[in-house]
């Protein structure tokens, strides 16, 4: 493509109306610019479809398409990277009351590679800020697969209950 360069352009090379005379269109702008649309239309990349003459949305179409593509690529990428996330770090939380002594298994929502090494932590939910209610959640065993944890309770006395914990494990 190229700017306007025929008969009263400006000096940078733009269309003017006035004063006289007006800009003259060129063939040879004119089919740049016809060209470059055109390809936008029928290129792969583009619109990957032939001109119709009867249809005046195609390059509003190509131009969709490529947005199309580019925003699937993009989730494509992000799916990836969430993925790829997953096999190194997930969290979770298990709701509900639990009163101690309770031992629970914890699945986790993608099992993390065989054999692997984690970090994981619980973090007691005390929904009634009582500090009376003083319990503990102990990680007991896991696997690639889930974790075991035991809710303790203080033999001082008080609720023997938790609301539930937060827990999230990743590879060492």
């Amino acid at each position: 493509m190229h700017r306007i360069d025929t008969s009263g352009a400006t000096v940078d090379n733009k269309f003017k109306a006035s004063p006289a005379p007006a800009t003259q269109i060129g063939p040879d702008w004119m089919n740049a610019v016809q060209e470059e649309l055109a390809k936008l239309v029928e290129d792969p990349t583009g619109g990957s479809t032939a001109l119709v003459k009867a249809n005046n949305g195609q390059v509003l179409a190509a131009v969709l398409a490529m947005i199309g593509r580019e925003a699937t690529a993009r989730t494509a990428a992000i799916t990836a990277a969430i993925n790829a996330l997953a096999e190194r770090r997930q969290v979770g939380v298990y709701s509900g009351l639990l009163t101690a002594p309770t031992t629970l298994m914890i699945t986790f929502p993608v099992a993390f590679p065989s054999g692997s090494v984690l970090s994981i932590v619980a973090t007691e939910i005390n929904a009634t800020a009582s500090a009376s209610r003083d319990n503990w959640v102990q990680i007991m065993s896991y696997d690639e697969t889930g974790f075991t944890v035991v809710v303790q309770g203080s033999a001082t006395g008080g609720s023997q209950s938790i609301d539930g914990f937060h827990w999230h494990a990743e590879l060492v």
